[in-house]
Parts: structure tokens; sequence; C-alpha cells
């Protein structure tokens, strides 16, 4: 019995001894058991980090019937298997395949990935095992009239192009080898495509709101390349734009006339808003329709219709997203830029219309600061890149006023041409806002001669 026990000691023994040097087993993340794996790493990709595992991946063989293996050097815990699980997931859809003359379209998910623990160079890695590819053919289109592009660099500036028309049909060609690097860059280009970011303007994000596509193959002067069905999604803002705009020019008639100049656009837009215009303490009117219809809005409506009658007004102006402090909390916030004679200037229509809302009431706390002002309160997203507004607008409207010299006596279209009925008008010794004298604003400082 004795002997029997020593025989089965040393088996043991041998056994854990092979173990140890040998590197033979591994954990089963799936199934949380151990099991006897080759010891040969030969066969498999190493991985030092991120960027040479997505390599890896998407330089496989497109001819691949075989499991494919990889040692990803990297601390097999629980938070590790689980980001990389999400980074292959997120790399689906992307593998091509070619077989004679078919194209085979390869789904990769984590259905196909089995991760385990495993040892390597006496180090707890991620071994990570892809199984043969499953394959869906589809059929491709020889003779398409899609617009055609010859690089990915070409396919990003045909989509700003298309944004920038508002164009809802994206569909083209992308005349580049069917390689899969090529299909997963162009996968890539299409879903985290904004058309906001490209652009520099978040005012698109609200007429341009998501979009959907498919990327695809076909045949083209006897080569296979890559096309891709998509087209964006507008906003029901958007839709609405037309009747919007029926209504607001309907309003620019009343309070704008042909010998105005930008600066009185701007005061005459901002008080009929401010005047016109309640803040929604429901938090229920977002855009431009509500804000007309039902006379209320939140800052968003508020800051829209201002883009809005600014533009039509042919204004420069833009839509400012970010976070505003109101000495009670952070939140967030929109407001305007405006140019006039070539400088930026900040304008917030909403908060110089405050609450409770007194019927006829216009303030101008918040009326075309510079950012050293504006901002002590105000900070833009960090998404988007705006102008500086540095220039002081009152002490603007005075190095217009202090002397003859200075005025502009024709009509430009920055909207600089001042006659003057005093010599000079001091606005920063007032801290007055430009007024209305006589049925006409002073900005700049204006009469006129008849």
């Amino acid at each position: 019995m004795k002997d029997k026990i020593k025989i089965v000691v040393i088996y043991i023994a041998i056994f854990m001894l092979l173990c140890s040097n040998l590197n033979v087993f591994a954990l089963d993340y799936n199934y949380n058991s151990y099991y006897f794996s080759s010891q040969d790493y030969s066969s498999y990709k190493i991985a030092k980090n991120e960027d040479e595992l997505i390599q890896y991946i998407i330089s496989q063989d497109r001819e691949r019937k075989n499991d494919f293996k990889v040692l990803y050097l990297i601390e097999p815990t629980d938070l590790n298997v689980e980001k990389t699980r999400e980074l292959i997931d997120d790399m689906k859809d992307v593998f091509l395949a070619e077989d004679d003359s078919k194209l085979a379209l390869f789904t990769l998910t984590t259905s196909d990935v089995t991760f385990y623990k495993a040892n390597y160079e006496d180090k707890d890695v991620i071994e990570i095992i892809f199984s043969p590819y499953e394959e869906y053919y589809f059929s491709y289109i020889n003779e398409m009239n899609y617009p055609v592009v010859n690089s990915i660099e070409e396919y990003k500036n045909f989509l700003i192009n298309k944004a920038l028309s508002f164009k809802e049909d994206l569909n083209v060609i992308i005349n580049i080898p069917l390689t899969t690097k090529n299909f997963f860059e162009v996968n890539k280009v299409i879903s985290s495509f904004s058309a906001g970011r490209e652009l520099n303007d978040v005012y698109i994000n609200h007429i341009i709101t998501g979009k959907s596509w498919s990327v695809n193959a076909t045949m083209a002067s006897g080569e296979y390349v890559i096309y891709v069905r998509s087209s964006f999604n507008y906003s029901e803002m958007y839709l609405n734009q037309a009747e919007d705009n029926v209504k607001i020019n309907e309003i620019l008639s009343q309070i704008i006339t042909d010998d105005m100049y930008a600066h009185e656009k701007v005061k005459a837009i901002h008080d009929y808003i401010v005047k016109n215009y309640r803040y929604d303490t429901s938090y229920k009117n977002y855009y431009i329709k509500e804000m007309l219809d039902e006379g209320t809005g939140v800052c968003q409506a508020y800051s829209l219709l201002t883009y809005r009658m600014l533009s039509l007004a042919n204004v420069p102006v833009k839509y400012v997203v970010g976070k505003a402090d109101t000495g009670n909390k952070i939140a967030s916030h929109s407001w305007n830029m405006v140019n006039l004679g070539g400088y930026w200037f900040n304008l917030d229509v909403t908060w110089d219309d405050p609450i409770p809302d007194v019927r006829g009431r216009i303030r101008y706390d918040y009326y075309m600061l510079t950012d050293k002002v504006f901002r002590r309160n105000h900070t833009p997203c960090s998404l988007y890149t705006y102008p500086k507004a540095y220039k002081n607008y009152y002490e603007y409207l005075n190095e217009f006023a202090e002397n003859e010299s200075n005025l502009i006596r024709n009509k430009t279209t920055d909207g600089i041409n001042i006659k003057l009925r005093d010599s000079y008008i001091d606005f920063t010794s007032t801290g007055q806002a430009p007024v209305v004298v006589d049925g006409r604003t002073l900005v700049p400082i204006r009469a006129v001669f008849e």
C-alpha cells in the first residue's frame, strides 16, 4: 500500500514539475476552470500593447480558416479582459476574405473569441484565441452611378462637403484596394464622423443629428473596391426651417430697415427677443418653432433664435455651447458670438432676459462683451474652437466718435458709418449700452442729417 502511495506521489510530483516548466495550463474566463493547452507559443502573435493587438487583428490573413492566437502581454485581471473584449467587439464587421471570385464578409464578435489566463516568460498574460470566421457572402453591384473618391482623405472631405451643403445622400465608391486595413479605416471614418466637430460649428449638430451607414464591396474596373451606403439624419428643426424662416422674416421686416447698419441690427434683434419672449421654467421648449409659437423657451431656444435672426439679417454670428455659473450651480448653457467690424463679441440674450420676466424690460448686462468679462461665469465647450473676443465694445464705438477724422462717410458692410450731432459722446464713462434716440439706435453714434 505504501509503495502504491509513493508511486502516486511521484507521478503527481512529475506532473507538477512538467506543468511548472512547460507552462501548460490556462484559466478559461468563460468557464472559470483549468484546462491543458499547448505549451508551444511559437505560432502565437505577441502583442505588447493595445496598438500591436489592433494591428495583428486587422492584418490577419483574409483567407484564414484556422484559429488565430495572440498572447497579449498585460496582466489578466477581470478589468483588463473586459476592456480587451470591448476593444475586439468594437472591431466587428470589418474583416474581409477573398475566396476565388467570391467576396465574403466575415463577422467577428466576442462569441468567436475566447480569453484565457496564460503564463509566458514567467508572467501571467492574456491568451486570446480567435475561432475560424463564419462567412456571410453578399452580392456586389458592378454598375453604380455613385460618385468616386480615390483615397480615405478624399472620403473625409466628401463627407464634410455633403454636411456643408446639407445633402442627405452620401453614397460613394472609394477607389482603394479592398484590404482589411482599408475596410477598417473606412468604417472608422464614417462611424466616428461628426459634422459639427469636423466643421467646428456646434450649430450643425442641431441640423444633422445622426447618420446611418453600411460599408460594402464592389467591382470597379476589374478590381474589388469599397463602397459606402450612408445618409445623414436631419433634425425636426431643420425640417421646420422653411416655415420658421417665413415667421422670422416677417418679424425682421418690422424691426430692420434697409438703411440700418450691422450694429443697429444686432441691437434691434436683441431687444425684440428680450421684450417679446420669456424663459421657459418648465424646460419643455428647446427649439425655434416652440419659441416662435409659444413665446417661451430655454437658453438653447433663445440662442438658436438669435442665431437664425442674425443670420437672416446678414450679420456674422456663431452658436456657442458650454457651462455657465449662475451663482447657485454650474449648468449647461448656450449663447452667441457676433462679429462687428472684424471684431468678435459675446452676447447672451437669455441672461439679458432674467426671471421673473418683466414685460418691456431690456437689460444689457451680457451685451457685446469681451472674453475677459464674459468668461467670469461662461465657459465654452472645449470640443470646439471659438474666435477671441478681446475688443471692448464701447471703446470700439468711442474710437470712431472721438474725432471727425475717424469717421467713415460711406456705407460699409461692417456698419461703421457715423454722422455726429455732437462732437463726442463717451459711452464708457456712462457705462450705459447704446440707446434709442428719436427712433434710431445710437449703435454707433448716429444722427441723420436730412
